[in-house]
């Protein structure tokens, strides 16, 4: 072998491996991003909503999230107020009709027991007398379907009455399903979405010896 055939062979096989060094860095860089859509932090918030409620009476409620995936867990959080100067409510009767694309699984709390109807799908709470001027608290979890669309509206209206009250008070929730990574989409509650790690992927190339007489 000729000194030019030895010097062109040691420059090509110089260029291959510099090649091979740049891919690997750029292997090592690329981090792959998951697709779809992520829940943002404004969809794991709850919102208030007040009722409409006859003299004597005010109702609240905090329902959210407002923008779950489909399978989340819903949350409700009613408070009720007698608002009279003198009289009790005494037969106070709290009702929930359970919205479509929702199902209870006998989480609730607060100042009252629920008892849930699975043939009407109605959740009842019978409250102890309420004295003037005191507040009512009871909360309660629902579960949504997995297989919700993005966009749809669950709208959940919580009814009370009692006879002292001149008609019944109803308060309104409203969570909408987003549109959400299917990674998340089985997940009841939310979670975070973990950072990945590159990974670094070596290459390693070998040079002939060439040996020159």
């Amino acid at each position: 072998m000729n000194s030019k055939v030895f010097w062109i062979t040691i420059m090509l096989l110089g260029s291959l491996w510099m090649a091979a060094l740049v891919l690997g860095q750029a292997e090592a860089e690329t981090v792959t991003r998951p697709t779809g859509l992520l829940p943002s932090h404004s969809s794991q918030v709850s919102g208030s909503f007040w009722g409409n409620d006859p003299d004597g009476a005010e109702s609240q409620l905090e329902a959210g999230p407002l923008s779950p995936c489909p399978g989340w867990n819903l949350y409700y959080d009613l408070t009720i107020t007698n608002t009279m100067t003198i009289t009790p409510l005494m037969s106070l009767v709290i009702t929930d009709s359970l919205p479509a694309g929702t199902w209870f699984a006998g989480d609730s709390g607060g100042d009252c027991p629920a008892q849930y109807d699975p043939q009407s799908r109605t959740i009842t709470w019978a409250a102890d007398p309420l004295p003037p001027g005191q507040a009512l608290h009871i909360n309660w979890e629902l579960r949504s379907y997995s297989w919700l669309q993005p966009n749809t509206a669950i709208s959940n209206t919580i009814i009370y009455a009692d006879p002292e009250l001149e008609g019944q008070g109803h308060v309104t929730g409203v969570s909408t399903i987003a549109l959400c990574n299917p990674a998340h989409t089985p997940t009841p509650q939310p979670t975070p979405e973990p950072t990945r790690t590159p990974t670094r992927i070596s290459y390693q190339v070998s040079l002939p010896c060439v040996l020159r007489r």
